[in-house]
C-alpha cells in the first residue's frame, strides 16, 4: 500500500535556494520554443554568452552528430543541432551549471550529472521507439527528475541522512521523504519548474516521476512522458546498493506501454548508453573524469534480467535475411532456426528489403556483400537515412575474409562473419551486434 504524498507548505518551497537561470538564457529559450524564429536573431542571442556558444559548437562537433567536417561556425551549428535539441541542451547546461556552481556538500555532482544524463540520453531512446516527436521533451525530464537532490541538500539539514540511508536508489530514497512527511525531490522539481515557466506537460511527469502511471499506449503526450519519466526514475543508476527498491514488473511494464520485451528493453538501454558516449565530450567539464556509465548501468541490465546468453537473446529477435542465394538463404535459415530464432523473413534483393523493414523493421538483418541491385554498404546507407529503420542492426555475410568498414555509415551497428557460414560464427556476430559476451 502506497503511503500518501507530503504536502509541502508555501513557505517551505518558498525558502528553497534555487538555482537561477540568466536572463540571455531565458531568451534564447523563448526564442528556440518559436518554430518562425529567424536564424540570425538565435544567432546574436547565443553569442551575448560565450561559455553557451562554445558548448553549442562542443555539441555539433561530438560524435552524436557524426560530422566528417568540423562545425566551426555559430549558425551552421545551430541549423545541425536544430530547434528541439537547442532548448533541452541550453536548459540542461544552464541547470547543469547553475547547479555546479553552487554544489552542495554530500553529493558528488560529477556523478550526479553522469547518472542524471544517463537517464536523459535513456528516456530519448525510450521515445524515440514509439514517441519519436517527444524525444527532446523526454530527454529535459530525464535530466531533470532528480534536480531536487543537491536543491535539498542545501536547504534540509536532515536530507543528507536520508540520501545516504536510500543507498543510490531514487525509489527508496522517494520512500524515504515520504515516509518521513518531508519535502520530496519530486515537489521540489514540480516547485522548479513552476517557477521557471514550465509548460504543464513537462511539469505533470516531473512531479510524478515515481508515481506509477497505468500500463497502456498512451495517446496524449503527457502520459507517455509521465511513463517514459517513471521507467527511467525506476532504472538502478550509478552505485546502487545490490538491495535497491526496484518495480520488479518494470520489463512487462515497458512492454505494454512501448512495446519493448526484454530484448528491445535492453537495446534501448544500449541506445541511451551509446547516445551518451556520444555526448561525453561537450559535457566533460561537469562529468567525472573516469566516467564508466556502462558499469553505472550493470546493476539496471542484472534486475531487468537481460543478461541472457546469444541464444535466447536470438529467439526473441526479428531477422531478416538478404541473400540473393536461394540455397544460402536456405542455409542461414536452418542455422537461426537452431539457434532458437522464430521471427524470420527472407528477401533477394536490397530493395525488396528496404521494403520489408520499411513496413515492419526488424532488428538485425544478414546481408550478402554483393547483391544484384546494390552493394550491402549501401542498402545500410539507405536504412540509415529513414528514421523507421536507422536503429536496425547489421550483420554482413562477405565471402572475403574483411570487409571495408569504412564504406559504411553505421559502425557500432554492424558486424561481419565470412563464408561459408558456421553457426558459431553466426552466434559470434548476433551476439557482437547485441553487446554481449558470449561465444
Amino acid at each position: 500500500m502506497e503511503t500518501a504524498r507530503a504536502t509541502p507548505s508555501l513557505s517551505q518551497l518558498e525558502d528553497l535556494e534555487l538555482p537561477s537561470i540568466p536572463a540571455i538564457v531565458l531568451r534564447v529559450i523563448q526564442l528556440v520554443s518559436d518554430p518562425d524564429v529567424d536564424l540570425k536573431t538565435l544567432c546574436r542571442a547565443v553569442e551575448q554568452d560565450p561559455a553557451l556558444a562554445s558548448r553549442v559548437l562542443k555539441l555539433a562537433n561530438s560524435a552524436f552528430f557524426r560530422q566528417s567536417a568540423r562545425v566551426s561556425t555559430l549558425d551552421r551549428a545551430l541549423v545541425l543541432i536544430g530547434l528541439n535539441a537547442m532548448r533541452s541542451l541550453v536548459l540542461g547546461v544552464t541547470i547543469m551549471e547553475a547547479v555546479d556552481r553552487s554544489g552542495p556538500d554530500g553529493l558528488d555532482l560529477r556523478e550526479f550529472w553522469r547518472d542524471s544524463l544517463l537517464r536523459a540520453c535513456i528516456a530519448r531512446a525510450l521515445a524515440e521507439r514509439r514517441h519519436r516527436t517527444l524525444s527532446e521533451e523526454a530527454y529535459l525530464i530525464g535530466l531533470m527528475q532528480d534536480l531536487g537532490i543537491p536543491v535539498l541538500l542545501k536547504t534540509d539539514p536532515t536530507y543528507a541522512s536520508m540520501l545516504a540511508e536510500a543507498g543510490g536508489c531514487r525509489q527508496r530514497l522517494h520512500r524515504i521523504e515520504t515516509d518521513a512527511g518531508a519535502l520530496s525531490h519530486s515537489q521540489v522539481i514540480d516547485h522548479l519548474a513552476h517557477a521557471w515557466s514550465f509548460p504543464e506537460v513537462l511539469r505533470a511527469p516531473l512531479a510524478d516521476h515515481h508515481e506509477r502511471p497505468a500500463a497502456e499506449h498512451a495517446k496524449d503526450a503527457t502520459t507517455a512522458l509521465h511513463q517514459i519519466a517513471y521507467v527511467v526514475g525506476s532504472i538502478p543508476v550509478g552505485a546502487v546498493q545490490l538491495d535497491a527498491l526496484y518495480d520488479p514488473n518494470l520489463a512487462e511494464f515497458t512492454e505494454t506501454c512501448f512495446g519493448l520485451d526484454r530484448v528491445r528493453f535492453e537495446q534501448t538501454l544500449q541506445s541511451g548508453l551509446d547516445a551518451f558516449e556520444s555526448l561525453r565530450q561537450p559535457f566533460a567539464d561537469l562529468l567525472p573524469d573516469a566516467c564508466d556509465a556502462a558499469s553505472a548501468l550493470s546493476l539496471a541490465r542484472e534486475l531487468i534480467s537481460v543478461a541472457q546468453d546469444a541464444t535466447q537473446l536470438v529467439s526473441k529477435l526479428r531477422i531478416l535475411i538478404v541473400e540473393p542465394s536461394k540455397v544460402q538463404r536456405r542455409v542461414i535459415h536452418g542455422m537461426l532456426q537452431s539457434m532458437g530464432a522464430q521471427d524470420i523473413r527472407q528477401a533477394e534483393t536490397g530493395h525488396q528489403a528496404i521494403e520489408l523493414c520499411e513496413a515492419d523493421p526488424p532488428d538485425v538483418i544478414t546481408v550478402a556483400l554483393h547483391l544484384p541491385d546494390m552493394q550491402a554498404a549501401s542498402l545500410e546507407a539507405k536504412l540509415r537515412s529513414h528514421p523507421d529503420t536507422r536503429e536496425i542492426k547489421v550483420l554482413v555475410i562477405s565471402s572475403a575474409p574483411d570487409i571495408q568498414r569504412d564504406a559504411f555509415v553505421d559502425q557500432d551497428q554492424l558486424a561481419a562473419i565470412a563464408k561459408p557460414v558456421r553457426v558459431p560464427a553466426l552466434r559470434r556476430g548476433l551476439a557482437g551486434l547485441l553487446k554481449t559476451n558470449h561465444d
